[in-house]
């Protein structure tokens, strides 16, 4: 009878040992994956994280230059520009400028000088433009009433 108890344990306590080994493997499998993918998001926010402290350093080397110039700038007393990304300062040139402003202003000027019939209400030119309310509102299906078929 002590032969057949002990057998009796043995058979029990090797399949609690199989039964918790599979379990083992079934969880590692499952949480194994999930755990994966975790790693895996946290890599990239890593990434992110390391890449927007990079930016934030270019960002703060760009400020420092151009705090920089703006004070140059200052201390000549001439007006500041607008810098490039190297931080170098960049004018445009005069003869540029006046060409742009000659330009606009004969477009202006153009448009001043035309007749008033086209000029729409208002002053605007009518070039396709919408001459009301109902002209500006997208098209919503209610169109004029159908007769209703009887």
């Amino acid at each position: 009878m002590n032969d057949i108890s002990s057998l009796t344990a043995l058979l029990v306590a090797g399949a609690a040992l199989a039964g918790t080994v599979a379990a083992f493997l079934a969880s590692k499998a499952i949480y194994g994956r999930r755990l994966g993918d975790v790693t895996a998001r946290l890599d990239k926010i890593e990434r992110a994280r390391a890449q927007t402290n990079d930016l934030l350093q270019q960002a703060k080397k760009q400020i420092e230059v151009l705090s920089r110039d703006l004070e140059e700038a200052r201390r000549a007393g001439r007006k500041p520009t607008r810098a490039v990304a190297q931080g170098e300062a960049v004018q445009p040139k005069d003869d540029e400028k006046a060409r742009a402003l000659a330009e606009t202003r004969a477009r202006l000027d153009q448009m001043l000088d035309a007749p008033s019939s086209t000029l729409g209400e208002g002053g605007f030119v009518n070039s396709g433009m919408a001459r009301g309310f109902a002209d500006t509102q997208p098209f919503s299906g209610f169109g004029p009433t159908r007769p209703r078929a009887a």
